[in-house]
């Protein structure tokens, strides 16, 4: 019997060929959008994800120095911005497994003795800084506490600037010049793939030079803790404002990101933008079904003739209303198979180029809001055929001979 069903519905869709494809285009319209957009959403979301868990994840908390915004009067007694010894302060704290600390100096000069120079960036910092930010070594050694307490000139080199100044060669042992200043490589960084987090110098074409020796006082760009538990961020930075404020007398001259809750962040915004998608491809839907609609009761208008007959030979009025809601399921999952593949495509499309322009970019086709958008556009077929179905279904079928 539903093999019958559909056979009569492809037959009328093929007899109506050019209203079949105005209104099976409305739902491609909207499936392509639901899919798309969700995808893309979906894709941005993970791109961000990744990048904060290449440094750590919800664990990690960044602090930097900054214009105070209370007590700003006392700002005249202090010696703004954080240093080594903040950092080795909130070290002690329970709830932090590490903390490392960073003076950036930017673009620097940098040459092999004897060669010309070029550009990279110089970073100051203590042993510590190869865990928090996920490094690992190719060759040598890290920097040690000893190289920071006697100020020694030695340098952590990144992979790309290895290949640089020394092509085919390997760079632990070799010196190099930072800022006219000689220093001896004593580690080699292995290639970093990460690119979504951008801390302000290149991940692989960089010198890691222990904190003392640009920074004698102690002074530093950045601190940040890998806290132990996520869940305790919030009661962490609590300690960790208190322990700061009374060690700067009272001046709020630095600020902090808690990468827990920036997660948290995303996600909000990343189901606040599947619910304006949602509405907005859902508008699609709804016009899509507004069409199933309207050419579901100008087909009823069409045949009457067809319905009286069928019900003077005895079809009940569950056939006739069965016979008209297939046609409308048709035609809308008709629209969402191709608007699915159309979304599909243009979202595969999008993880191939999204790369491109941003290497770190993960590219996702959303498969839930594939099932979702077929199944709505079911929903869709039904919701708006029920109507035409059941006017279909009450014809009287003597008035239906006689309008012929």
């Amino acid at each position: 019997m539903f093999g019958e069903y559909l056979r009569l519905a492809f037959k009328t869709l093929r007899t109506n060929r050019l209203r079949s494809v105005l209104t099976v285009l409305s739902i491609t319209i909207g499936v392509t959008s639901v899919i798309l957009l969700t995808s893309l959403a979906q894709s941005g979301l993970a791109t961000l994800v990744r990048g904060v868990e290449e440094v750590g994840g919800s664990r990690f908390i960044m602090l930097w120095p900054d214009q105070p915004k209370k007590a700003i009067g006392k700002s005249a007694n202090y010696l703004k911005g954080l240093t080594y010894h903040d950092a080795e302060v909130l070290r002690t704290l329970p709830d932090v497994e590490r903390a490392t600390v960073l003076h950036q100096s930017g673009k620097v000069s940098v040459r092999r003795p004897g060669l010309s120079e070029r550009q990279t960036d110089m970073i100051g910092t203590d042993a510590d800084f190869m865990k928090a930010f996920v490094f690992e070594l190719a060759s040598g050694r890290n920097l040690t506490s000893a190289d920071l307490a006697d100020r020694r000139r030695v340098a952590l080199v990144g992979d790309d600037l290895a290949a640089k100044l020394f092509p085919g060669e390997e760079a632990v042992g070799k010196e190099l010049v930072l800022k006219d200043e000689r220093y001896r490589i004593v580690g080699r960084l292995a290639y970093s793939s990460k690119s979504g987090m951008n801390f302000g110098f290149d991940w692989n074409d960089l010198a890691v030079v222990p904190l003392s020796v640009p920074s004698p006082a102690g002074k530093v760009s950045m601190i940040t803790l890998t806290s132990l538990d996520p869940s305790r961020n919030t009661l962490l930075l609590d300690r960790v404002n208190a322990i700061l404020l009374h060690r700067h007398n009272g001046l709020d001259d630095f600020r902090f990101l808690d990468f827990g809750g920036m997660l948290k962040g995303f996600y909000a915004v990343f189901f606040g933008m599947i619910v304006v998608v949602g509405l907005i491809a859902g508008m699609s839907l709804v016009i899509g079904g507004v069409g199933i609609m309207n050419i579901m009761l100008v087909a009823v208008a069409e045949r009457r003739r067809e319905i009286g007959l069928r019900k003077a030979v005895g079809a009940p009025q569950a056939t006739i209303m069965r016979q008209f809601l297939v046609e409308a399921v048709v035609l809308s999952l008709f629209g969402a198979v191709i608007g699915a593949a159309v979304g599909i495509g243009l979202a595969q499309l999008a993880a191939s180029v999204g790369p491109m322009i941003n290497k770190g970019w993960v590219g996702i086709v959303s498969q839930p809001a594939v099932a979702m958008a077929v199944l709505s556009s079911a929903g869709i077929g039904l919701f708006f055929g029920w109507y035409p179905a059941k006017q279909a279904a009450k014809l009287d079928p003597i008035l239906c001979l006689r309008s012929e």
